[in-house]
């Protein structure tokens, strides 16, 4: 049972305690860490007496400097704290500490996000793995945006923000027990004087971190106003992975085309223009190859019964470019006044577009309005962002990086019609939440089977985002092997068709959008009868029952339906696996062989293939049951057995019941 966590003083610092009157987190304190002239690290924390105003479960502490507002969230504590700073000026800033504090018995293992950090500011997003570790003894590991821990007595610990809106915000924890939560303040000066609020933190106990995280993302999505459930979940086709930037008028028909004859059994609903059609990165008008106008494509797009998407990445420019040469004040400019802040890549410089500027807010917001409105786009892509988030000195002086990328998210939202499905990607994770209709969570996919490892640690961890903050976007589903490639394919794939099952099995186990990418008249007839089962789309991400023991998630549970629970078992080695799961009682199917594996009952061990899947149909005991079908991956087998008569319904046309 779940304990509640209350606000306490303890030796005349804030604490924490159970309802109990059991010590967790003590000697609280807060305030700002900066460099020091001979490069060592300082700290200016809280001052004087600490005094609470309020009650255990809601109220303020304060002392000269600091205040920590809290109130209790489903048992937790959810608080954000304010420093006013009353030494000296500090020429950069390093970091707003929440909360550093001590949690009673140290921790043993954590579910930790990694960050990245292209231009010195580091988030959380679709690039960074998701690791599952044991604390070394004096090891300090740090986690972006939130963590889920098993302390030394085996309770479950949460540990995240609930907001994200002031910094991009990491916590770092040490197997002694260190909590300590913080923003980046990306090296700004905080003269004397200067009163800074961080963002809501939530610390909380549950009964099992798999279920529990869930539970936090809820508290997030409140708070934040998530946009999950007003879009469905992406079902669709996107010319990226097949075309790249050669993509021309002619590859779109054709592909139409295939799509349009196949309908019955691809159940697309978009279709996705990637990069290629445009001049250049902030000239976002047609280029030679669409002469014929985007207008027209997402006309001849939605003639064929689909709706039109299209790919731009928004927040940043290039030098040189036309947009740099003609409003070079429009971007984030170096401290020291002397031109725009750049971050050196393989592509050139990138340069951070200053969203508070006022040319630069109406310059967006006619952008987009002409791209969903005018142009008609209903699905629309932005993309190349983190290394846009570039550090530095905006037209409004209270600006970071932070409230940079939110107010781009708010004038694009403003500016494109409600139904059109707002998409970010290389974005951050928690900073999306309330703009964004979907995000992708993993990096880009790519040729052989070893690229699936980091693609499904990354999909399959972060679970408890989808349909709760947003749409997860898991990245496209590749089928194609080189008998399905010419000479305009950009990424030669060679995954075997075993590999491509078991991908196809993994992609809809996330939950996620559905997005196919190959050269569809290509693609052989058993392609696309493999694509066909990943109809309808399973939209409910699976629980990764061994969560905190493995690195890529393998035992699967993807919740019941009807009568009937589901479950996956990847095997990700290169050598046969034996994998157990406690599948109750029921009758169990295997899918992919259509093989009745019998009544079963407890804990059972299933031989799995290297690179292989299992996926289990488990259907409770009657005299009478439907327990499998042949052509969708997650079915929900509606049944009822009544007086010796069996009811059921088909979900297909020219399925398989057995």
């Amino acid at each position: 049972m779940r304990r509640t966590i209350v606000m306490t003083l303890f030796n005349g610092s804030p604490a924490l305690m159970d309802e109990s009157g059991k010590l967790l987190l003590s000697g609280i304190h807060a305030g700002v860490e900066y460099m020091g002239n001979t490069h060592n690290q300082l700290f200016a924390s809280s001052e004087g007496d600490w005094v609470m105003t309020g009650a255990e479960k809601e109220g303020i502490l304060r002392c000269s400097n600091v205040s920590i507002e809290y109130h209790q969230e489903q048992g937790g504590i959810a608080l954000r704290t304010t420093y006013t700073h009353v030494q000296e000026t500090i020429k950069a800033g390093k970091s707003l500490n929440v909360l550093k504090g001590l949690w009673h018995c140290g921790f043993e293992r954590i579910l930790q996000n990694d960050s990245c950090s292209y231009t010195g500011v580091a988030f959380h997003e679709m690039e960074a793995s998701v690791h599952t570790l044991r604390f070394s003894d004096s090891q300090r590991i740090t986690s972006a945006e939130n963590a889920a821990l098993i302390d030394r007595e085996g309770q479950h610990l949460l540990v995240g923000y609930l907001s994200f809106e002031e910094y991009f915000s990491n916590i770092q924890f040490g197997s002694e027990g260190l909590i300590q939560a913080y923003g980046q303040l990306e090296e700004c000066p905080v003269p004397k004087g200067t009163v800074l609020t961080s963002d809501w933190l939530y610390i909380g106990l549950c009964d099992d971190v798999r279920w529990g995280l869930m539970d936090y993302a809820r508290l997030a999505a409140k708070t934040m106003h998530s946009r999950a459930g007003i879009a469905d979940t992406p079902y669709g086709y996107c010319t990226w992975y097949y075309y790249g930037s050669g993509i021309k008028p002619k590859d779109i028909q054709e592909n139409l085309k295939t799509l349009s004859d196949n309908r019955e059994r691809l159940d697309v609903k978009y279709f996705n223009i990637d990069d290629g059609w445009y001049k250049e990165w902030g000239d976002w008008n047609e280029n030679e190859k669409f002469a014929c106008g985007m207008k027209k494509i997402a006309d001849d797009i939605r003639a064929e019964g689909y709706l039109p998407g299209i790919w731009l990445a928004p927040y940043g420019g290039k030098n040189p470019s036309r947009l740099y040469h003609e409003h070079p004040d429009w971007f984030v400019q170096k401290r020291d006044g002397t031109g725009p802040a750049a971050f050196p890549s393989l592509y050139g410089d990138f340069l951070s577009i200053d969203m508070s500027h006022p040319e630069v807010k109406s310059w967006m917001q006619e952008l987009y309005h002409k791209i969903s409105y005018d142009w008609g786009y209903r699905h629309i892509k932005i993309d190349i962002i983190t290394p846009t988030l570039i550090p530095g000195k905006y037209y409004d002086p209270t600006f970071n990086t932070m409230k940079n990328y939110r107010e781009g998210l708010r004038l694009i939202r403003e500016a494109i019609t409600e139904d059109t499905v707002l998409l970010t990607c290389t974005a951050p994770m928690g900073a999306s939440i309330g703009y964004a209709d979907g995000i992708r969570t993993s990096q880009d996919i790519f040729e052989d089977w070893n690229c699936l490892l980091p693609l499904f640690n990354q999909n399959l961890k972060r679970y408890y985002y989808n349909k709760i903050w947003y749409n997860n976007d898991p990245d496209c589903l590749l089928v194609r092997n080189a008998a399905n490639e010419d000479a305009d394919c950009i990424r030669q794939c060679t995954r075997t068709d075993e590999e491509n099952r078991t991908f196809a099995t993994a992609l809809m186990a996330t939950g996620g959008a559905m997005i196919i990418s190959d050269k569809m008249p290509l693609l052989k007839e058993y392609q696309l009868e493999l694509l066909k089962k990943m109809f309808p789309i399973n939209t409910t991400a699976a629980i990764p029952l061994d969560l905190m023991e493995s690195e890529v998630p393998g035992i699967l549970d993807l919740g019941r339906r009807e009568r009937t629970h589901i479950y996956v078992l990847i095997n990700w080695t290169e050598a046969p696996k034996e994998m157990s799961i406690d599948i109750g009682k029921g009758h169990v199917f295997e899918f992919w062989s259509q093989e009745y594996l019998g009544l079963m009952q407890g804990t059972k061990r299933f031989q799995v293939d290297p690179h292989g899947v299992k996926l289990l149909f488990v259907t409770d005991e009657n005299p009478i049951s439907v327990i499998g079908a042949d052509d969708c991956m997650c079915p929900t087998l509606r049944q009822t057995y009544h007086d010796g008569i069996l009811t059921g319904q088909f979900i297909k046309k020219g399925e398989t019941l057995w």
